[in-house]
């Protein structure tokens, strides 16, 4: 989550900075906000608009991070703003940062890492009701398949014996006897 903070937190500085012009309409910010963008007309409505970006927010990350990582990373927050309608990680952001800023104010109550921390949970529960019932299912027909498994068993073990459409009964001693028999014999 630490990386996620630092990626957002250095993206949101990077857009509409002296680094990153951005081309913003006023009417979508408050005041005190849109003074501090650095504006220009057919610049950057988000921050992967930027040039060399990814190197840019790379400074800000811990030794030890890889590209693809950073990419992930990148992926990650712009899928957030776009499918939760929120902006910010650990702390509310009042404009988008990674999809276009030109798309209002984020309507979602939370900052991102809570929206995201919530779907995640949501898929975990519905990933364990989904589990449960196949796990009930399969111990219903494991239980049935062996019920007809062994009541087929006991018939055989009863020893009875079909001929001529008569019904002939042996004990299971005179079968076992006969079989041995039978088997020396051979």
């Amino acid at each position: 989550m630490i990386g996620l903070n630092t990626v957002y937190n250095t993206g949101k500085e990077l857009l509409c900075s002296l680094k990153c012009f951005c081309n913003s309409n006023q009417s979508n910010f408050p005041t005190h906000v849109y003074q501090s963008f650095s504006v220009s007309k057919k610049r950057a409505n988000k921050v992967n608009e930027c040039k060399d970006y990814l190197n840019k927010i790379d400074i800000k990350l811990p030794l030890g991070y890889e590209s693809s990582q950073l990419k992930n990373y990148v992926s990650l927050v712009k899928t957030s703003e776009e499918q939760f309608n929120c902006s910010g990680f650990y702390i509310k952001n009042s404009y988008y940062v990674f999809r276009d800023m030109n798309d209002g104010t984020p309507i979602a109550g939370e900052d991102c890492k809570v929206e995201f921390l919530n779907f995640i949970s949501k898929s975990i529960i519905t990933t364990i009701i989904v589990i449960s019932i196949v796990a009930v299912y399969m111990i219903i027909v494991t239980y049935f398949s062996l019920s007809l498994i062994f009541s087929q068993e006991k018939r055989k073990n009863d020893c009875y014996q079909q001929q001529d459409k008569k019904e002939i009964s042996i004990t299971c001693k005179e079968m076992f006897a006969y079989h041995y028999i039978l088997t020396v014999l051979y």
